[in-house]
């Protein structure tokens, strides 16, 4: 089993740092607990994207953040960082009643082995 490196980075315009505490806080419980699998292939990509959109949804529903959006493809990783296993996911949402928009980006890696590339459409 291979080890998974996070790197929580580009962190922009926070806003409320409770609801940024509580969105990071799920989203690296979520990439803890999927493991390195998280962006072995373009479904594991995929299904992790819904997973952190159905929560993002429920905070909208909550009335805490009016937009969302989870990049997690080739508009974020560059072929060459795919290849050596390095995947960034980006996390933007707007809070409630506020004009800017919470970005942050983490970077996952796999310490063990190469992830696959070859389901990327480039």
């Amino acid at each position: 089993m291979s080890n998974i490196t996070v790197i929580q980075k580009n962190v922009k315009c926070v806003n409320t740092k409770s609801l940024f505490a509580h969105v990071t806080q799920y989203v690296e419980s979520a990439i803890t607990a999927v493991g390195v699998k998280v962006a072995s292939n373009d479904l594991h990509r995929e299904v992790f994207v819904e997973l952190i959109e159905d929560f993002l949804e429920a905070e909208k529903q909550s009335r805490k953040i009016d937009v969302y959006k989870v990049i997690f493809d080739v508009r974020n990783n560059t072929v060459e960082n795919m290849q050596k296993g390095i995947y960034n996911l980006t996390i933007q949402y707007q809070q409630r009643n506020c004009l800017n928009t919470t970005e942050f980006t983490y970077e996952i890696a796999s310490s063990n082995e190469t992830l696959p590339t070859i389901d990327f459409e480039i």
